[in-house]
């Protein structure tokens, strides 16, 4: 019995070494904002998996502020939510003003255009029985992100055209089949376009994950 009582102790000291980690991640995070960097950089925690693979839950991520007019299209942005919920909004830039977006079939098109995907691996974090993919997609301008999807004939799936309107942006998850995005409508928790006004921030790091996942320290956001 005495012998693998060193290991057992192993994952106790992982453990104080995460947390200690943690602590001084925080505290740096902490000065940050007494120093009065706040007003360029800005840390918010992932509560919902709407952006998954790019962001998890409990991923703690750094964003610097920002306004409309300096996002690119596939940026990942952080916003107030347009119903006035009082709640800030993370998602991914993918409508810019008169643009058509719509999605056919679980592929993005823009303006009439197909926006290629390259089907990944099977994520090592999902059931091996169930059908969620990850796949790289490349938006016009050049940009490469991984989106994630469960299926190619749900409801988010296929869609009519949206024509952006001036002023507002058109924002999806990259988690295609679990986000409340602008596909749908604000009546049932959507967001539809997103006023240019709303805009204050773009994720460029995840600095940690809550959740003890690994890879998670210091990740950029693509």
């Amino acid at each position: 019995m005495s012998n693998l009582e060193p290991e057992a102790a192993r994952p106790r000291r992982g453990v104080e070494v995460y947390v200690l980690s943690v602590l001084v991640v925080l505290g740096a995070i902490s000065i940050i904002g007494l120093v009065g960097l706040r007003t360029i950089y800005r840390p918010f925690s992932i509560p919902s998996g709407s952006m998954e693979p790019t962001l998890r839950i409990g991923d703690y991520m750094l964003t610097t502020l920002t306004t409309a007019d300096k996002a690119r299209r596939g940026d990942v942005l952080v916003f107030k939510d347009p119903k006035d919920s009082g709640y800030d909004i993370v998602k991914r830039l993918i409508g810019l003003r008169g643009d058509e977006v719509q999605m056919v079939d679980g592929f993005l098109y823009l303006c009439g255009a197909l926006v290629p995907q390259e089907q990944m691996d099977r994520p090592k974090d999902q059931d091996p029985y169930s059908d969620v993919t990850d796949s790289r997609e490349r938006l016009p301008e050049g940009r490469v992100y991984v989106i994630r999807s469960e299926f190619n004939d749900g409801q988010l799936d296929n869609t009519g055209v949206f024509v952006v309107p001036a002023g507002h942006y058109f924002f999806l998850g990259d988690n295609r089949d679990n986000a409340a995005d602008s596909r749908v409508k604000m009546a049932l928790g959507g967001i539809e376009y997103v006023p240019a006004a709303n805009i204050f921030a773009k994720a460029t790091t995840v600095v940690f994950s809550t959740k003890g996942a690994r890879g998670r320290w210091f990740k950029k956001v693509e």
